[in-house]
């Protein structure tokens, strides 16, 4: 069950602003995250707030982009992660350009920002609910859920290389417990893709500052956590988590998975 504390909506106490290159873009843009006293994540577009949903994703291709009337949103993921590790359900996005800044490529610093400014407790019931239980995948990659008394979630990541990474991580969801344990979990890539997506127009933006980069020999003295990569893979399905519109009470096994699964997941979720 969710604490007493998560029962409720909240928003922001105060604007945050981010600013800086997207990850895939590589163009600057500028995000506010304004405070909302309307229970969900909305964005402004055409001068007025639209809500997110899963309905509005066009892209998984290495990152969750959304579509709305009069422009996309890239990269959504960590900062929609780190609104709900901060225990916000509430807040509206005004976003100038086409990407979320990637920042340090973690959801660390939407985080500590949205605890510096602080939060506010909205009158509303926190809306949650118990998802049937279900998969999707194949042998090779999959994804399965079962309804839960909590929200619980087991990533494995298993790549081949060189250098070949294994890595499984269990996670309770919790807001003090992501913060510790999930936020700091940087993007990653091996060393030996770059050059790929670059030429597929993807990673514009990236670098060593923003990224975590495989080589081909591991060596870790940079790695935030010994198991950095399927970390980050928690991550990344707690912010695609968000488009689900309501708090999952479920437990979620995911196995050589990624945006695609996640997506397709919570549409079944909701009938779409």
């Amino acid at each position: 069950m969710l604490s007493p504390d998560f029962q409720f909506d909240w928003t922001l106490a105060a604007e945050c602003e981010f600013s800086g290159l997207g990850l895939h873009s590589g163009q600057f843009s500028k995000l506010r995250v304004l405070p909302s006293q309307t229970p969900g994540i909305f964005v402004l577009s055409e001068n007025k707030p639209q809500r997110i949903s899963v309905s509005q994703v066009t892209s998984t291709q290495y990152c969750t982009c959304l579509a709305f009337p009069d422009f996309q949103i890239q990269t959504v993921e960590h900062l929609l992660a780190a609104l709900w590790g901060a225990g916000i359900s509430s807040a509206l996005l005004v976003l100038e350009g086409s990407e979320v800044p990637i920042l340090d490529g973690s959801a660390q610093p939407f985080l500590e920002r949205f605890i510096q400014v602080g939060r506010k407790q909205l009158p509303s019931l926190r809306a949650v609910f118990q998802p049937k239980a279900g998969q999707w995948g194949h042998q090779e990659a999959w994804i399965r859920w079962q309804p839960a008394e909590k929200l619980s979630l087991h990533y494995t990541v298993d790549y081949a290389g060189p250098p070949a990474l294994q890595q499984s991580y269990d996670f309770e969801f919790e807001p003090l417990a992501f913060q510790q344990k999930i936020a700091p979990a940087r993007t990653f890539v091996y060393r030996r893709e770059v050059e790929a997506l670059w030429q597929a127009g993807l990673a514009q933006g990236g670098s060593q500052e923003n990224a975590l980069v495989i080589e081909e020999q591991i060596s870790q003295p940079d790695w935030r956590f010994q198991n950095e990569p399927v970390r980050h893979k928690i991550l990344d399905l707690l912010g695609d988590l968000v488009l689900a519109g309501e708090f999952p009470l479920a437990r979620i096994e995911a196995f050589r998975t990624g945006h695609q699964a996640h997506v397709t997941m919570v549409k079944l979720w909701s009938g779409s």
